[in-house]
């Protein structure tokens, strides 16, 4: 809204998938994409779930999980997966506030996260 209203000059930013946020009219605006980047499934190696040679969503269903908080465009992506397959999406055991910290969390556990493909390698 402040690159709208001319109090930025630019904005460095994240765009959901599913287009820009609400409020904010795509008018006047150049968008332009730094890089793009997929989000992945990430696990601890000792996770039971490695040794799963087929896994299927209906496997992470049943998987303790750390996640975003449900604004997050991460947690948006993961949801809609299991939504247009017809499952409920997980419910997080922990939910912080950055993907990040929940690397940091399945580095030391076996829960389930995502995280942009970047960040997780």
């Amino acid at each position: 809204m402040q690159l709208q209203a001319g109090e930025l000059d630019a904005v460095i930013g994240r765009l959901p998938a599913d287009g820009p946020p609400l409020g904010l009219k795509a008018e006047g605006l150049s968008i332009l994409p730094l890089y793009s980047d997929e989000v992945c499934l990430v696990a601890h190696p000792a996770n039971p779930l490695r040794k799963i040679r087929r896994m299927t969503l209906r496997h992470l269903t049943e998987a303790e999980w750390v996640l975003q908080r449900p604004e997050s465009s991460v947690r948006h992506a993961l949801n809609e997966v299991f939504l247009r397959e017809g499952l409920s999406a997980p419910l997080p055991t922990v939910e912080t506030p950055t993907y990040l910290q929940n690397l940091a969390i399945v580095a030391q556990s076996l829960l389930l996260s995502i995280a942009p493909r970047r960040a997780a390698d």
